[in-house]
């Protein structure tokens, strides 16, 4: 009876070959680096370098003026009455915001001739991107060739190796000679990722050996192992090998967010933080966290949530948590904001509503749930708040934790947000923390060194 057996690629020869592709995108990366250089150094004028110190000293103070009057708008902002109606639509446009381009979920940058432009200075600077933007692709399309010829010139290519010792043929020389003029990432990713996975099928063979055995010593069936990558919950700091940074405690890495420096002098806090807003951002699900960014880049703010969850869990930092952001209008002063992205709302009543899925998932992923949760546990001990969710006509309320549409005329978070789920997972991170020595320690560190809170 004829059997049939599943091919393997072995790894290490793959592995071996990917070694030397690494190693020669790497030398194709310098010796472009170098053209560029030489490039630059002997056919731009010095008056284009001249030019770019002048803009850049532009944008600066273009900048600062823009701070400022962003600030008179978020002094003089009353909250939001309910007597508006309702939108999912997170960000409104900033008044200052000239650009009338229609939202969009996907960033489209509209690129005018140099010959099509009034200003001066605009004209000038569309004329050095132009320069750059064909000296950049020639230069990928020099590193395409180098590698092409390179490949040609040794006979190497990684596809005799994929299929099993094949005989190497002209369009593998080719193929491997443009993965190679593509850069280091490529290649450094393929290492990454065959690699990852050889561990993770070694881990699951080693579980169903076992199992195996336990099933030969008990007679029971043995379960399937199962080849997915599960990532854990976030432990109690009182386990041993517990880290010892708030950051790993939590999980998340605080980078000061999207160009920190734009609110150096401005969006200061004037007063204690009393207030945690959640929201959810109204946008695709899918779409990455750059056009987070870009959406309130398009309305005309310098900042917006301190916090986004992303739809597998990441936690991305948006505004420095020393600075207020822009998500509630009227309380943007005294509040910080959380936003879970995706749009939540499906009531086809409502504008902008996700009510056939056109906008992703419609409600709350549970890592999004839990990430959220530990972020906003995390501010109440930051800030000495009551685990609280206070709702309309409550004393003290809006001071607490709240959804968006609590304090405004907007359908944030959505209905299909789990807010009995949320509020149980805020306790759960708040009484597991509470408890914790080094937790605390981890905490003071996290607010004199990073934040540089009193």
């Amino acid at each position: 009876m004829e059997t049939l057996q599943a091919e393997f690629i072995p790894l290490a020869p793959l592995l071996t070959k990917l070694g030397v592709m690494l190693a020669a995108s790497l030398l194709v990366e310098r010796f472009l680096a170098m053209i560029n250089w030489l490039i630059d150094r002997f056919f731009v004028v010095e008056s284009t370098v001249q030019w770019e110190v002048v803009n850049r000293i532009d944008a600066k103070l273009k900048l600062t003026e823009q701070a400022i009057e962003e600030s008179k708008i978020l002094e003089a902002h009353a909250a939001v009455t309910a007597a508006d109606p309702p939108d999912a639509h997170e960000v409104e446009v900033n008044p200052l915001c000239t650009d009338a381009r229609p939202d969009s979920r996907f960033d489209v940058k509209e690129i005018l001739p140099p010959e099509q432009i009034l200003n001066s200075d605009d004209r000038q600077l569309a004329l050095l991107d132009q320069k750059k933007i064909r000296k950049e692709f020639w230069m990928q399309i020099l590193g395409m060739l180098v590698g092409i010829l390179g490949c040609i010139q040794l006979k190497f290519s990684i596809f005799s190796v994929i299929m099993n010792g094949g005989e190497p043929h002209l369009w593998g020389f080719i193929m491997t000679g443009i993965i190679i003029g593509a850069g280091s990432k490529p290649v450094n990713f393929l290492m990454n990722f065959l690699i990852n996975r050889k561990v993770v099928i070694a881990r699951d063979e080693i579980k169903q050996a076992e199992a195996q055995e336990a099933q030969q010593d008990t007679g029971s069936p043995a379960p399937v192992a199962s080849a997915s990558v599960t990532t854990p919950a976030p432990k109690s700091v009182t386990a041993a090998a517990a880290p010892q940074t708030i950051e790993d405690i939590v999980g998340f890495r605080y980078d000061g967010g999207d160009r920190p420096e734009r609110l150096e002098n401005t969006h200061l806090y004037t007063g204690p933080i009393d207030t945690i807003v959640y929201h959810h951002t109204a946008m695709h699900s899918e779409s990455p966290f750059r056009e987070v960014v870009k959406e309130f880049d398009r309305k005309g703010w310098l900042t917006g949530y301190h916090c986004v969850i992303m739809k597998d869990g990441t936690i991305r930092v948006l505004c420095r948590w020393d600075r207020f952001g822009n998500h509630a209008k009227g309380y943007n002063s005294h509040s910080m904001g959380i936003a879970l992205h995706g749009n939540f709302e499906t009531d086809p009543k409502v504008p902008f509503s996700n009510d056939n899925g056109q906008y992703g998932i419609l409600e709350p992923t549970i890592a999004q749930i839990d990430s959220a949760a530990r972020i906003v546990a995390l501010w109440t001990f930051l800030h000495d708040l009551a685990v609280a969710f206070p709702q309309k006509g409550d004393r003290g309320f809006p001071k607490g934790i709240i959804p968006h549409l609590a304090i405004a005329a907007k359908a944030c978070p959505g209905c299909n947000f789990p807010h009995p789920q949320f509020q149980k997972r805020v306790r759960y991170y708040a009484d597991l923390w509470a408890k914790d020595k080094p937790f605390r320690k981890a905490l003071k560190e996290f607010k004199t060194i990073t934040l540089k809170m009193a």
